[in-house]
């Protein structure tokens, strides 16, 4: 087999037994079209450990918002898992908003996994979509809760004004990093 180099965000939290990792498959991509057409339950893939500071900080009790543009949204579900999990380990006071924001109802990933974890934090994790092209049987306010693109208006109306931790991740652009708003 040749060697390729290949960087994917894992979806892994305090407590996971395996890493996960998503891979959209990609026409003209090595390594993903491999991932998807010939690697199978029992192959054995080498990979490096975890590396970046792209992480959550469970000592901080500040809010945090949480914005995912498409695929970005990987890294931000790893924190999400990984906030309710302290939460309950900690008794953590700190709530979290995922702002997430997606081309159409079939581009949200882990829209599902989204849902459950807000539902099972009892209002600590509070998840929201802006869709750009919703489709029509998606139904505002549980399919989706924005039409359009993240923008200053749809932020003022879900944050009330606070002091925020902000992470941002959209991966498209090579774009992810952490600030301190106030």
């Amino acid at each position: 087999m040749k060697f390729c180099l290949s960087s994917f965000r894992q979806l892994l939290s305090t407590g996971d037994e395996r890493y996960r990792i998503n891979v959209k498959r990609e026409q003209h991509g090595r390594f993903s079209r491999y991932l998807h057409d010939q690697l199978a339950i029992g192959h054995t893939v080498e990979v490096k450990a975890p590396r970046g500071e792209f992480t959550w900080d469970s000592a901080i009790t500040r809010p945090a918002v949480l914005f995912a543009g498409r695929v970005g949204i990987t890294p931000m579900v790893s924190m999400a898992r990984h906030a309710l999990i302290e939460r309950v380990r900690t008794r953590s006071p700190r709530p979290l908003v995922l702002i997430n924001t997606a081309r159409n109802g079939n581009e949200r990933a882990f829209f599902n996994e989204l849902k459950k974890l807000a539902k099972h934090s009892a209002g600590f994790i509070q998840s929201y979509w802006a869709l750009e092209q919703p489709e029509p049987h998606l139904q505002g306010g549980s399919g989706y809760h924005h039409h359009g693109r993240i923008n200053k208006a749809l932020i003022q109306a879900l944050l009330p004004l606070d002091d925020y931790d902000c992470y941002l991740c959209v991966v498209p652009r090579r774009l992810c990093r952490r600030s301190t708003t106030s």
